[in-house]
This record gives structure tokens, sequence and C-alpha cells, in this order.
């Protein structure tokens, strides 16, 4: 990748990010590192792959994949808590084992390929791997944002027919749409039913306050439209 190719994808999450302030999940992709007001947390599952691809089922790669196993069977345990809940659960276990962790990974030894590769990786990220011991809201991976946009990576040879760049962004925000329906439980079929339906008799522009109505976790879309079918997977 050369440095325009870099700094082309820095400019795009910079712009679709502009004016955000907050908490991010993200891989550890360079570009998310550079930008401002953004408290990243980083994914565990990527940190578990790095230690995986080191095919050293009975060395120090597998050390690093049974520290990341843990860290998800704890989490797995406390997904039904509620987020202070799951924190304090978090600064009684999760801390202390990754405590353990950072020790592990700071005194090991190691030389050029794919170990050294995962480790580099991981002590680069510390700071964003361990945010979630922060705030009980946070998963420790990336999984659902990966999930939700896997039917536009697999399929994206079949996007080609955005032949523009108006019609890419269409097809975006029809996306969204769509799987933010589904991530708020509620049909998508239906509640673009009722976007078309309604919307076009309403002086949205002139009521903006008229949109809040319309968000599909609002109380009026979650009475209206029917929930999701069990049928229909949410990514």
């Amino acid at each position: 990748m050369t440095f325009s190719d870099k700094k082309h994808r820095f400019e795009v999450a910079e712009t679709f990010l502009k004016g955000f302030q907050g908490l991010l999940h993200c891989d550890g992709y360079s570009v998310y590192q550079k930008l401002e007001d953004v408290q990243l947390q980083t994914c565990w599952a990527h940190v578990r792959r790095k230690f995986l691809e080191t095919n050293d089922s009975n060395g120090q790669g597998a050390v690093g994949v049974h520290y990341c196993d843990q860290l998800f069977k704890l989490e797995r345990q406390w997904k039904d808590l509620s987020p202070e809940e799951r924190l304090q659960q978090r600064q009684l276990e999760s801390k202390p084992l990754l405590k353990e962790f950072w020790g592990w990974l700071d005194a090991l030894v190691t030389m050029k390929g794919p170990l050294q590769k995962a480790v580099d990786y991981t002590q680069k990220l510390r700071d964003s791997l361990q945010r979630f011991l922060t705030d009980g809201r946070l998963f420790i991976s990336n999984n659902l944002a990966e999930r939700s946009i896997r039917p536009v990576t697999v399929g994206r040879k079949n996007w080609y027919f955005s032949t523009s760049v108006a019609g890419a962004h269409a097809n975006t925000i029809g996306y969204s749409v769509i799987q933010t329906a589904k991530e708020n439980g509620i049909d998508p079929f239906e509640y673009l039913t009722v976007l078309f339906t309604e919307l076009p008799q309403l002086n949205i522009f002139q009521d903006s306050e008229q949109w809040e109505n319309y968000f599909p976790w609002s109380p009026y879309i979650q009475a209206k439209v029917k929930p999701l079918s069990k049928h229909i997977k949410r990514a």
C-alpha cells in the first residue's frame, strides 16, 4: 500500500467519524489510532488470531491463544449481566488475568517470525485492548460489527452495478437502514414500508423533531413494526 493509499483511507475514516466523540469498537487498523476525540476498544479476537497464526500449538503461541480463550470464557459467563455488574466482574477477574498476560508478554523473548508479529501487534494496541476494564458496555471483540458487514463483503462482486459514487452512496444508506432495523429487533421490510408510507405525508423538514419517531429504536416504531422473525438473521 502506498503512502497516498494510506492517506486516502485515513481521510475516509476521518470524514465518516467527523464530529464523533466517544467509544469506538474497531480492529487494529492503524488509521483508527490517528483519530482525535475517540476512545478505542480494539479486538481480542484479532489478537487471538495473530497467536493462532504462529502455528505453535505446543509453545508460546498456544499460551497467547489460551489467555485470549480465558478472557472470552469469562465474557460468556457475564453476557446476561447489566453493564454495571459486568464491569464489577471484569475488575475482579479480567483485570488480574490481563496483568498476568502482560507480564508474560513483556518477559517473552522472540525472534523474527509470526510470534514476533503477534507480540508487536498486541503491544501496539495495549491501551485500547484493555479499555473494556473501564466500561461494562464495551465488548472485547469487534465481531458484532464484522458479522453485520459480512453480507456486503461476501457478496462484494455482486455490487459492481454501483457504477457511480452516488449509486454506491445510495446503496450504503439502504444497507445501513436495513442492518440498523435488524439490530433493533424489528422486521426491515415492515420498517421500510412504514417509512415509505408515512414520511412523505409529513412536514419532516419543517419539524425535524418528527424524525425522532421514525428511528428504529423509537417507542413509536417499536410498537408499530412487528419484531424481527427468528428466521431472519441479524447479520
